[in-house]
């Protein structure tokens, strides 16, 4: 497994936490029990996992309370977050920031999928 300096840590870590406020926000649009909201639980979910796994590397901690199939399916949700955020800037034509934004986005979302799947190795 890759490992991470603080920086790249805690840059991936806030990352994530601004796109779970994203998500969040977007939470009240939505009708609870429908499939883009269930979806979306899944994804505020994932995200705490990692933004969990990411808290116990900088602090050098070294268990957590997730289990095999929840650390599951926070992996399965990333990837998703991650495959939709890969086709966005092939949809549209964005700007320097917003390319900048997805980059950094994509890289969260890379240290999540690796630390879930470091997690999972651990449990097996």
């Amino acid at each position: 497994m890759a490992e991470y300096t603080k920086e790249e840590l805690e840059a991936s870590h806030n990352i994530i936490e601004l796109m779970g406020a994203l998500l969040e926000k977007s939470m009240f649009r939505l009708t609870e029990g429908t499939t883009r909201y269930n979806m979306l639980c899944r994804r505020l979910q994932a995200f705490s996992i990692a933004q969990a796994l990411m808290q116990r590397k900088l602090q050098g901690g070294h268990t957590d309370n997730s289990t095999k199939e929840e650390l599951q399916e926070a992996l399965e949700a990333i990837e998703s977050e991650k495959q939709k955020l890969e086709a966005t800037p092939a949809k549209m034509d964005c700007c320097i920031k917003t390319k900048t934004l997805l980059m950094c986005q994509d890289k969260a979302l890379g240290v999540a999928t690796e630390l879930i799947n470091e997690e999972l190795g651990q449990m097996a």
